[in-house]
């Protein structure tokens, strides 16, 4: 395809908001308009002022910008290891999306119809799996600490 785009999402435990799909790497500046516009509406209708955010470290989340914005705002933000991807929840929702999308009679042949596939394996998703990822972060973080830092189940 050649090609880029990046596709942003959360969740908690009870929804999801819909996707924002970038063109191209996404940049600070980019991230801060998806906080604005996405994050911040959805954090406060579903929170109001109860939110805890958890990204993956990528350079841009800690840009001066964008940790000053967190702040004003009031987000608290998940202290993560960058080393632990796979110990993100969000990471486990994709996969969910990826095999949902494998699992598709049609396949995508270009980039629009690759956004779209994404969309449509993303809407769907039960909230059950949601509530399944959230609920697993406590024993995660034991198993993590139980490996001191070594590999899990997860």
């Amino acid at each position: 395809m050649g090609s880029r785009v990046t596709i942003w999402g959360v969740f908690h435990h009870g929804g999801k908001c819909d996707l924002n799909i970038v063109d191209g790497n996404l940049d600070q500046y980019q991230y801060l308009q998806i906080l604005e516009e996405t994050l911040l509406p959805f954090a406060r209708l579903t929170f109001w002022h109860n939110c805890v955010y958890q990204d993956d470290n990528a350079r841009l989340h800690r840009a001066r910008r964008v940790v000053n914005f967190m702040e004003t705002e009031g987000i608290e933000h998940m202290e993560w290891p960058a080393v632990y991807p796979d110990m993100n929840h969000i990471e486990n929702l994709w996969s969910e999306v990826t095999r949902t999308m494998d699992a598709s009679a049609n396949q995508p042949t270009n980039l629009a119809e690759l956004q779209q596939a994404v969309i449509d394996a993303w809407q769907p998703l039960p909230l059950k799996t949601l509530a399944n990822l959230i609920d697993s972060m406590h024993p995660r973080i034991q198993a993590l600490y139980d490996t001191r830092g070594g590999n899990t189940k997860y």
